[in-house]
C-alpha cells in the first residue's frame, strides 16, 4: 500500500515513514523482485468486503501465491484475518504463504519482536544502530539538499542541510554515518540532527551533514542519501562559536575513527 492505508482511515494516526516509496521499491527490486506494483488505499477498496477485496487482487494481479504475516487484516472494519485470506484464497486456486514474527536483539542483548512501530520508536530516541539491528540494514533517509544559512562555511565546517519531509522523526543529536549523491559512491559523514541552541537559531530542525571527503555545500537541489549508523552525543548549547567548533571537530575525528582504518591516508 502506498500511502499508508491509515491516511485515509484516520489520518491523524497515520504513521510517519521510515522508507518512502522509492526506497521500497528499489529494495524490492534488490531482494529479487521483478516487478513492484502501488496499491492505493481509496475508500472503495478500504471499505470492501473481505471476498471482494480479494477478488479485485486476483483479478488486477492474478497471483499464484500470497504471502502475509501473521497479523495481517483487510477488508472493511478489518474484518478479513489471515485465516480468512487462507480459506478465501484457498477456494480460489491461490496458495497463501504465512511469514511468522520474527525476533531481534538489541545492543543490550534485549530480545524483541521486530516491527514497525519498535523501528519507529527507536528512531525517535535515537537508537539508530538498534535500528539497523532490526532492519538489517542502516536506516536511511534521502533528501534534496537545501541552501542553509552558510554557518558552517563560514566555521569551516561545510554541510548539506537537507529536507526530511514525511519521514519518521530522528531524535536531536550528533550521528556518525555515510552519505552519498546517487551517482557516487558511499562517503563516512558526520550528521546532526535538531536545532542550533548555540545560535539560538529559530525553526524546524535540520539535518546537517558535513562528508569527510568532499565539499557538498554547492550541490543545491541535488539528492542525498544518508545512513544514520552510530549515535555520537546530545546536541547541546555552546558558550561560543569557537568551542562548538572545537567540538564538533571531535566529532568529525570520532566518525573517521569508526570508518577509516588507522593508519590510512584519509
Amino acid at each position: 500500500f502506498e500511502p499508508h492505508p491509515a491516511t485515509q482511515l484516520d489520518p491523524e494516526t497515520a504513521p510517519a515513514v521510515l522508507t518512502t516509496w522509492s526506497q521500497r521499491e528499489a529494495l524490492l527490486r534488490e531482494a529479487g523482485a521483478d516487478e513492484v506494483r502501488r496499491l492505493e488505499p481509496t475508500p472503495a477498496l478500504l471499505g470492501s468486503t473481505p471476498e471482494t477485496f480479494l477478488d479485485q487482487l486476483i483479478q488486477n494481479h492474478e497471483p499464484q501465491v500470497l504471502v502475509e504475516g501473521a497479523d495481517f487484516r483487510f477488508g472493511r472494519g478489518r474484518a478479513g484475518t489471515i485465516d480468512t485470506l487462507r480459506d478465501l484464497a484457498s477456494a480460489r486456486g491461490v496458495e497463501t504463504i504465512v511469514v511468522e514474527p520474527v525476533d531481534g536483539v538489541l545492543d543490550d542483548l534485549s530480545l524483541v519482536r521486530i516491527s514497525s512501530s519498535l523501528i519507529r520508536w527507536l528512531v525517535r530516541r535515537g537508537r539508530v544502530h538498534d535500528a539497523r539491528r532490526l532492519l538489517g540494514r542502516p536506516w536511511e533517509v534521502h533528501g534534496e539538499v537545501e541552501p542553509g544559512e552558510g554557518r558552517g562555511r563560514d566555521l569551516g565546517v561545510r554541510t548539506a542541510n537537507l529536507a526530511l519531509n514525511g519521514y519518521e522523526r530522528l531524535a536531536d543529536g550528533v550521528y556518525a554515518g555515510r552519505a552519498r549523491f546517487p551517482d557516487a559512491s558511499w562517503r563516512p559523514a558526520a550528521i546532526c540532527m535538531g536545532s542550533r541552541p548555540t545560535f539560538e537559531v529559530d525553526g524546524p530542525p535540520v539535518l546537517e551533514v558535513h562528508l569527510l571527503e568532499g565539499d557538498a555545500d554547492e550541490s543545491y537541489g541535488r539528492m542525498l542519501e544518508v545512513r544514520l549508523e552510530h549515535w555520537l552525543r546530545d546536541v547541546v548549547a555552546y558558550p561560543d562559536a569557537g568551542a562548538l567548533v572545537d567540538q564538533v571537530r571531535r566529532d568529525i575525528a570520532r566518525t573517521r575513527s569508526l570508518y577509516v582504518p588507522e593508519g590510512s591516508p584519509a
